[in-house]
């Protein structure tokens, strides 16, 4: 005889991270993930009744269910039909916060990145997202140490913020106007000497204490780590800095001035340093003797009406937001960013100037800007070609 269907007993996490509520729910076959989820985050996590770090109504609360594979449920299949769960476990395979993860040693990792994702997809136009590691260190003060995947963020904040604080190992998140750092103090992420594979550690087990956020950033590190490298530390030019950060930076086209944000971000830490490396305790040495500040100036540019061109005319292509720098333009799209310089600079400036230009018209005004040149025609169509291919003006 079959069983009538069974309700499914979720396990159920509740955290509270940067002002947002996550219901985490657990299905069949990831009791063991739900125990390992509780444990790790256990100091961002939440009673939505009555805990320490309440969720109201005034949070907003996203849910995510974490169901088996396919091919698991089938390997569980007698004893679930036994329980009366299959029926019950179609309708959760459809909701839209179904989230299929392998059960596994790399389950906790996994459910981090889905949980990170979802964090980022929640702030996107609203807070600046950077790939980045940050500590509030009691010498050097709030430290961000921006790289990709493989820079060594996890190591370099584990090494520091055992000497401070921890706000985070792979998402800083910064308010755009205040340029404060909220915490997401998530497990820390660490390569398995083991398995080779990444694997979520909790926040005491490696001796590290989460900060409640930080009010900016003082020191800002573009990490450069090789196993051969020899350690330096050196100042990076403002522009190359600033592309650097849109690379690891999720969506700042659409954080309004958030360009101008990060050039602030910049001026009050004093210009970005790269550190070249290849142990994370040489990272801190470098740190305690660091160059001399530099400040280098810039100015938001408005971003002008676009029109189409007339035909045969240039005008510019559409972005979100551009800055004048010492050397030229840094220019934001969606999904890109460019620095210009010398010419390309040049013009782009006329054209935001005039709205559309032929191109006789626009030679005039560049060589009324830079004076004349014997193959001033040349060195234009060239430069106006690469502007064009890379889409930073259009031809009509």
């Amino acid at each position: 005889m079959t069983p009538a269907p069974a309700e499914i007993d979720l396990h159920t996490l509740h955290l509270r991270i940067a002002g947002l509520g996550l219901q985490l729910d657990f299905g069949p076959g990831h009791e063991a993930l739900a125990e390992e989820a509780a444990r790790l985050w256990a100091h961002l996590a939440a009673d939505p009744e009555a805990g320490t770090v309440p969720i109201g109504p005034e949070v907003p609360t996203t849910r995510r269910t974490y169901l088996v594979p396919p091919e698991d449920a089938r390997a569980e299949a007698a004893r679930w039909i036994a329980d009366g769960r299959v029926e019950a476990l179609g309708p959760l395979l459809t909701r839209p916060d179904a989230v299929i993860l392998a059960p596994g040693p790399g389950a906790a990792y996994a459910l981090s990145g889905d949980v990170t994702r979802e964090i980022i997809g929640r702030l996107l136009g609203t807070r600046i997202l950077l790939h980045a590691g940050v500590v509030a260190h009691p010498q050097r003060g709030v430290v961000a140490m921006v790289g990709a995947s493989g820079a060594g963020k996890s190591t370099a904040t584990l090494t520091l913020g055992r000497e401070g604080a921890y706000l985070t190992d792979e998402l800083a998140i910064i308010d755009p106007v205040s340029r404060a750092v909220t915490a997401y103090a998530k497990p820390v992420s660490r390569i398995s000497a083991a398995s080779g594979r990444k694997q979520d550690h909790a926040l005491d087990a490696l001796g590290l204490e989460p900060a409640p956020g930080a009010t900016g950033i003082d020191v800002l590190v573009l990490l450069d780590r090789a196993e051969d490298a020899s350690p330096g530390l050196e100042r990076v030019p403002q522009a190359e800095a600033l592309l650097a950060l849109v690379e690891q930076s999720s969506s700042l086209w659409a954080v309004p001035h958030g360009l101008a944000s990060l050039a602030e971000i910049l001026r009050r830490a004093g210009g970005a340093l790269r550190a070249r490396y290849a142990e994370a305790t040489q990272l801190a040495a470098l740190l305690a003797d660091p160059p001399p500040p530099c400040e280098e100036a810039w100015e938001e540019i408005p971003v002008p009406d676009l029109e189409a061109p007339a035909e045969g005319a240039l005008a510019l292509a559409p972005l979100a937001q551009a800055l004048a720098v010492e050397d030229g333009l840094v220019l934001l799209a969606e999904g890109r960013a460019t620095h210009l310089v010398g010419l390309g600079a040049v013009i782009w400036e006329e054209l935001a100037a005039a709205g559309s230009l032929s191109i006789e018209e626009l030679e005039q005004r560049v060589v009324a800007f830079a004076g004349p040149h014997p193959d001033s025609a040349a060195m234009l169509a060239a430069a106006v070609d690469t502007l064009v291919e890379d889409g930073w003006i259009r031809r009509g």
